[in-house]
């Protein structure tokens, strides 16, 4: 069955570092577009994509029998492509590599290993209950008229959902801090499966859309493939850099750039040259930091040396500062450098939609 929580999941990363780390891998290796870019089914001590979320299925064949237990990511579907052979190929609904970035900033590595962690203990707990649920369903699909097998499979239903609500509440404090309230995950949780249990075949079934916009669109991709997908930044002529690593971007109001993903050696120097041009301008120059998911000591001495290059009269005002990021500067003393001002750790965008509001 295919609701969420209910396919078992492994993961290993977490934190700004180990992300980044991730990232790089990524960008040597893919392709343009939302291609995914990995050998599939994903072995389970992989780790290459940072916004990798493992979840299992069970392929069957025609007759329902089981081929295997495999891992999958959630946020991996099919595409299709007149170009590609056979028309279809692996597609990730969260977008390209920078969306991707761009996805993992929003909910933060943290939130996203939070999520990895239930989902590990989820699949740990449940692996007897849906042995039991795909015996029992087996047992219907084989004598679809035996009321006895229809009840044995609404008893291992109701048994299955009243351990999870259990579970679930165990939780609720973990799950209610990545942005998953607890009661409407469980009601999601619940129809998903007895809409599985009613279902012709041991396929998968979808959860529903509608219990699904019960959840933010980011927290949303973490119990389902992306279908809105609000962290994709079209390319435009605004964007001054863009590496898949690294994207840098203009910004009007106020005027100064944007920065989306990670900064490194790749990717520092440009970073340079991209404040060294704005500071070319008057007034403050303002630096969004809401998308970075890591910066090295090389992109903060960048960021460092272009805020000294400015006049006493003029400023770096700095945005959506990450809790990692603020820390290494005042862990180093830099916090209160001569022409820098951390004005708050809100992304711009975030600010302007209250200002709206």
């Amino acid at each position: 069955m295919s609701c969420p929580l209910t396919e078992g999941a492994t993961g290993d990363t977490s934190g700004l570092t180990i992300a980044h780390n991730k990232v790089a891998n990524e960008i040597q290796s893919s392709e343009v577009g939302d291609r995914c870019p990995y050998p599939r089914p994903f072995p389970r001590e992989f780790s290459g994509c940072p916004s990798y979320q493992a979840v299992t299925f069970t392929a069957s064949d025609s007759s329902d029998r089981p081929l295997g237990t495999w891992l999958t990511c959630r946020h991996l579907v099919t595409g299709k492509n007149r170009q590609e052979p056979g028309g279809y190929y692996p597609q990730c609904s969260l977008g390209t590599t920078s969306d991707r970035l761009n996805w993992l900033a929003l909910v933060s590595p943290a939130r996203l290993e939070v999520v990895r962690t239930i989902q590990e203990e989820f699949d740990n707990f449940s692996e007897p209950h849906r042995a039991e649920l795909r015996r029992a369903k087996t047992e219907v699909l084989e004598s679809p008229r035996s009321v006895r097998a229809a009840n044995e499979l609404n008893r291992v239903v109701s048994g299955y959902l009243g351990a999870v609500e259990i579970f679930i509440e165990e939780r609720q404090e973990r799950l209610e801090e990545v942005g998953l309230a607890v009661g409407p995950l469980l009601r999601l949780i619940e129809e998903s499966s007895w809409a599985w249990a009613r279902g012709r075949d041991l396929g998968p079934t979808a959860p529903s859309e509608g219990r699904l916009r019960a959840f933010g669109p980011a927290a949303r991709a973490f119990l389902a493939p992306a279908t809105e997908s609000p962290w994709r930044r079209e390319a435009s002529g605004d964007n001054v850099f863009d590496q898949g690593v690294l994207q840098i971007s203009r910004t009007n109001d106020p005027p100064g750039l944007r920065l989306d993903g990670a900064i490194d050696a790749s990717n520092a120097e440009a970073l340079g040259d991209a404040l060294e041009a704005a500071a070319l301008g008057h007034g403050d120059v303002h630096l969004d930091l809401g998308g970075v998911v890591f910066c090295d000591l090389g992109g903060i001495r960048a960021i460092l040396r272009a805020a000294e290059s400015f006049s006493r009269s003029r400023q770096l005002v700095l945005h959506g500062v990450p809790e990692q990021f603020e820390r290494t500067m005042q862990i180093a003393g830099w916090i209160g450098t001569d022409g820098i001002v951390v004005a708050d750790r809100q992304s711009i965008d975030a600010v302007l939609s209250q200002d709206s509001a």
